[in-house]
């Protein structure tokens, strides 16, 4: 099986926790998921899998989640590539450069409750 047949989440974000949640969720709804705990590695995993659906961190340690983004954009096989950002903030800036990068959306990172309902709405649209 191509990967245009298989759905393939890649979820990148420097806290465990926040990895396994998504990646539980994502699992639940059809997606293998591949996790990175920095950019760096994001990248290379992303180059390995091919992934469907990217959810990116955007503040991590080695490469942030918005360079990280501008690099994989650069690379054909990811500018139509659905990516959704997590951030602690919603400030300018980051909203600025997700939206030159093409960013499906952004959520918050509140509770995790909150964080969960917004995922799961997210993937409904996809």
């Amino acid at each position: 099986m191509d990967n245009l047949a298989k759905k393939i989440a890649l979820v990148v974000d420097d806290t465990v926790l926040v990895r396994q949640v998504i990646g539980r969720v994502l699992r639940e709804v059809g997606y293998t998921v591949v996790s990175a705990g920095d950019g760096e590695e994001a990248i290379n995993l992303a180059r390995f899998h091919e992934p469907t659906l990217i959810i990116l961190d955007v503040h991590m340690p080695k490469k942030d989640g918005i360079t990280a983004l501008r690099e994989l954009r650069l690379d054909t096989r990811f500018k139509d590539v659905p990516v959704i950002l997590l951030t602690a903030s919603s400030d300018r800036e980051t909203v600025k450069a997700g939206l030159e990068l093409r960013v499906f959306d952004y959520i918050i990172k509140s509770d995790a409750a909150l964080i969960l309902s917004r995922l799961r709405e997210l993937i409904e649209k996809l």
